[in-house]
């Protein structure tokens, strides 16, 4: 089990509308590898593990195999 959270802007995510991940990870689970970290002064931003970035991998996959999707933003270069 991994234990370096990201959150779903930075690095393996980009190109797909934050808006619409939270949209994704909302029925997602601690038990799916999505977390909640809270840090000093904030209130908290969504996280994942690596397997939790997976699993967010394949619901974008699930939902633009249905039609469902935004269409996907390009990373800036």
């Amino acid at each position: 089990m991994d234990s370096n959270p990201r959150s779903p802007g930075h690095g393996e995510l980009c190109g797909e509308d934050e808006d619409w991940l939270h949209e994704l990870s909302i029925d997602m689970f601690p038990e799916d590898r999505r977390l909640w970290v809270y840090g000093v002064g904030e209130d908290g931003v969504t996280a994942f593990t690596e397997d939790g970035i997976e699993n967010l991998r394949q619901i974008i996959v699930d939902e633009r195999t249905a039609g469902r999707a935004p269409p996907s933003i390009k990373p800036a270069k």
